[in-house]
């Protein structure tokens, strides 16, 4: 990040840090290339939420299709709303690398990775989340999603069981606290399973995982582990030892 992107955002989002007193400020980050056909229903699903004690961050890989214009077009509405928004753009290594984009400039207490073509669930999503995570002391809170295939949505549960075996928690369904996502960014080694990898490091160092009882997320199926599905079993054999 060069300085004069840093200086072109700051000066964009002054005075729309939304910081209640005693409260969960969220930071929600989107990572998206070329995602001009997804894109608005992720945006959208993030302005109507109920709860407004977040901030909202667009990392973006460079996109060369219409894809920041869109991002850019509801500047406004965030503002008028008074959210913090961010938007990034920059070629990088692809998604592992823009979500440590979004967690560098996050300044909530709790962070989500809802990417390009996810939604929340409802538009109730951060307030129910809030209301949990308030009533006790956790590391990552998670929920679980519905993956949608050819129009259909199922609900997946996700949980702590087995998940030295495969990634059974979506990054889509967890709020992290920040400081620990900012201590152990995502390892970029590994561009599929990254998400895997942090998870388990996480539970080797005993760090507390506390389930939500609320569906976070609608994410599609066919996403980057699936399509390069061979790729990904090699990085989780590699984690796994």
């Amino acid at each position: 990040m060069n300085d004069q992107k840093n200086t072109s955002i700051c000066m964009k989002e002054e005075s729309y840090m939304t910081s209640g007193k005693g409260e969960i400020l969220f930071s929600i980050i989107t990572v998206c290339f070329n995602e001009e056909d997804t894109i608005r229903k992720t945006i959208e699903s993030v302005l109507n939420q109920t709860f407004c004690n977040y901030e909202y961050i667009v990392c973006d890989g460079g996109s060369t299709d219409g894809t920041l214009k869109i991002v850019e077009s509801y500047r406004v509405a965030f503002e008028n709303k008074k959210i913090r928004f961010i938007v990034h753009s920059e070629k990088d290594g692809g998604i592992y690398f823009g979500m440590n984009n979004g967690i560098a400039y996050s300044s909530g207490s709790y962070l989500i990775f809802i990417n390009a073509g996810d939604k929340f669930h409802n538009q109730s999503v951060l307030e129910n989340a809030a209301s949990e995570i308030q009533k006790c002391d956790a590391d990552i809170f998670y929920g679980d999603v519905v993956v949608v295939e050819r129009g259909y949505g199922k609900i997946r549960t996700c949980t702590e069981e087995g998940i030295d075996e495969g990634m059974t928690i979506s990054h889509q369904a967890m709020f992290i606290k920040a400081p620990l996502m900012r201590e152990h960014p995502y390892n970029t080694k590994y561009r599929i399973a990254a998400d895997w990898e942090f998870v388990i490091s996480m539970k080797l160092e005993h760090r507390v995982f506390y389930k939500l009882n609320l569906i976070v997320a609608d994410f599609m199926a066919g996403g980057v582990s699936t399509l390069k599905y061979k790729e990904n079993i090699e990085e989780c054999r590699n984690i796994a030892e």
